[in-house]
């Protein structure tokens, strides 16, 4: 009786389904707190920049300079000339100061998310990196069904940089169809971290304001040449 039990027992655990461990989400936020942005509201149109019909109606010209309509005629000294903007174009500053307005370069990025290639995610991200020489260069995100093989905004806009010869830069900004703040992710922050110095800065896009972050506090202690002794 006992070899029969022992033989029932036996059958029974073959018939047991194994226990499959759940998986963690693919896309899990990082552990710990972002480091604390600065943050401002964007500045109000001068009445300069109205459109010839508010000022025609008399109304007053402090809207949000953030539309996706095509924007009014910008004010001499940041008068750009603008080439393609899809998936990783480019267009140059005039500034005498050589640093193109805060409002101009998150609009850059959020004109950026419209060439977006997000058939999965459904979540647009552009990207508008400012090189020290006053270029614009801007990218999207581009998905593939495998995931690993994406590309993120931000590196379509360096790599379109680097290949037309700049590899010093001043500034990026990053935006989402959201307008949620989103922030560039590790792997972005490390490959800024390959052309850029702590005090980059990172312009965050949340709608109503925009959120300051300089890379190397995104980034402490990130891997470099000097880490690896060159």
């Amino acid at each position: 009786m006992a070899a029969l039990a022992a033989s029932a027992h036996g059958r029974r655990e073959a018939t047991e389904p194994p226990r499959i461990a759940a998986r963690s989400a693919a896309h899990a936020r990082a552990d710990g707190p972002h480091p604390q942005p600065h943050r401002r509201s964007p500045r109000p149109r001068d009445a300069s920049e109205a459109s010839t019909s508010e000022r025609a109606s008399g109304e007053a010209a402090s809207a949000s300079p953030f539309i996706l309509q095509a924007p009014p005629p910008l004010p001499h000294r940041h008068r750009c000339h603008r080439h393609s903007l899809a998936l990783g174009g480019y267009f140059t500053n005039e500034s005498e100061s050589r640093s193109m307005d805060d409002e101009d370069l998150v609009a850059a990025a959020r004109e950026a998310t419209a060439n977006a290639h997000v058939p999965y995610s459904e979540y647009q991200v552009g990207a508008a990196l400012e090189t020290a020489d006053g270029t614009v260069f801007t990218g999207c995100n581009i998905e593939n069904a495998n995931y690993s093989n994406s590309l993120h905004a931000e590196e379509v806009a360096i790599a379109e940089a680097v290949k037309n010869g700049h590899d010093e830069f001043a500034q990026v900004a990053v935006t989402s169809s959201e307008r949620d703040g989103v922030l560039p992710c590790g792997m972005c922050r490390q490959t800024f971290t390959e052309f850029c110095d702590d005090d980059f800065r990172v312009l965050c896009d949340e709608a109503d304001e925009l959120a300051e972050y300089r890379l190397g506090d995104l980034l402490p202690d990130a891997i470099t040449a000097e880490t690896l002794g060159r």
